[in-house]
């Protein structure tokens, strides 16, 4: 797997090491690893590979189409993909709250906010661990039927 994935530095340290400095160039060398972010397929395989998963059971719990999953992982299409894809994505690892707002990050979509009705049930879903299934369930039970994560 690429360096540039394991690599992390807290937000708030680069901001405070950019506020300070005086030389952009000297800024940028010392720190051009912590800045570029690793693709959404990257990042997603990484997150696959760490939890011991399989693609395909991660693909069928996302509910997208087989062929589409596979096209996020492959990375062969490098798209940005909308939030509703990466939320299934983040239901379908399990990830917590952290996790999935950092994926939503790499993905340049809107994080998860909890004064958005939508967002919040969201939110709720993904503490408790529910499947896409289940959450686009919850997000229909609240009025929100129109706009479930899963595209089916």
């Amino acid at each position: 797997m690429d360096d540039k994935i394991l690599k992390e530095k807290e937000t708030s340290l680069l901001m405070n090491e950019l506020q300070k400095t005086n030389e952009l160039s000297d800024f940028l060398k010392h720190n051009i690893d912590y800045m570029n972010t690793p693709s959404i397929a990257e990042y997603l395989n990484k997150l696959i590979n760490e939890r011991g998963l399989k693609k395909s059971k991660v693909i069928a719990a996302t509910n997208l189409t087989r062929e589409y999953g596979y096209e996020i992982l492959s990375g062969k299409k490098k798209k940005k993909y909308n939030q509703n894809t990466l939320l299934a994505f983040a239901l379908a690892l399990h990830l917590n709250i952290d996790e999935t707002q950092h994926l939503l990050k790499y993905g340049n979509v809107s994080e998860l906010y909890p004064k958005r009705e939508r967002d919040s049930i969201i939110i709720f879903a993904i503490k408790k661990g529910y499947t896409v299934i289940q959450a686009d369930s919850l997000l229909e039970q609240n009025g929100y039927g129109d706009n479930l994560i899963s595209p089916l």
